[in-house]
């Protein structure tokens, strides 16, 4: 069940809700820069590409790690299935929709919390 501050949330900022098929466009051979809300003060630079994999790097106040997995669409949502680099989670798909608002995207949690602020950029060659 989504959380039910999400839908005040996209009233009031204007967040639109992206499509399967734009999924896979935004999240395609590109660079993002993510503010992860789950952990405080948490950055992740992550690479995604039209292959289906993706590679995680991330930072914050207590520790660092690199995460490697997929990705897929599926119903209108992105799933992620983490191989390497967080054990707890591995090999566990979780899915959730992605939101749009002008250049950011907010990738939403199975509970309906955000779980990052993405912006994306071309991939570098």
């Amino acid at each position: 069940m989504f959380w039910s501050g999400l839908s005040s949330l996209v009233e009031a900022s204007g967040l639109i809700q992206l499509t399967g098929e734009e999924i896979r466009q935004v999240f395609s051979n590109v660079k993002d820069i993510a503010q992860v809300q789950d952990l405080s003060k948490t950055r992740a630079t992550n690479m995604w590409l039209d292959d289906g994999r993706f590679t995680s790097t991330w930072r914050n106040e207590n520790a660092d790690g690199i995460v490697t997995g997929t990705w897929y669409v599926q119903d209108s949502q992105r799933c992620v299935s983490i191989q390497t680099g967080l054990p707890k989670a591995a090999r566990e798909a979780k899915c959730g929709p992605i939101y749009r608002q002008d250049d950011r995207y907010f990738s939403v949690n199975s509970d309906g919390s955000i779980h990052g602020i993405h912006q994306i950029l071309p991939l570098d060659k």
